[in-house]
């Protein structure tokens, strides 16, 4: 159960990850929505999360041969899969509403100003 419990936490983890990754690269200036910005933009981690989920469903699978360890594993990828979006959706969101607030936080159209 404790390593259930840390691959919860991986996937948590990239999640957050991508939240943040998004809140300071998004594109807040294109037509890029922040969906495809988290699984195809590059910025955000969305195919990493999935995969890492994925892997990790199936250690769940083979180490806890139960049907309950097979379905706590199927949920894994699915929170890997909404969390990932929400967190950068949300991410890009943010982004946009500081950007709008105050451009001179960011670079020409939103780029990250260092």
């Amino acid at each position: 159960m404790a390593s259930l419990g840390a691959c919860v936490l991986v996937v948590a983890f990239g999640c957050f990850a991508t939240y943040g990754l998004l809140r300071e690269y998004g594109d807040v200036c294109g037509h890029t929505s922040a969906v495809t910005q988290v699984w195809l933009g590059g910025a955000g981690l969305g195919p990493i999360v999935a995969a890492a989920a994925v892997g990790l469903a199936i250690v769940v699978v083979v180490v806890g041969r139960s049907p309950r360890a097979r379905a706590t594993a199927g949920a894994l990828v699915v929170l890997a899969l909404v969390g990932a979006t929400v967190a950068g959706a949300a991410g890009v969101a943010g982004k946009r509403a500081a950007y709008e607030k105050d451009p001179s936080t960011y670079g020409v159209c939103g780029g990250y100003n260092s």
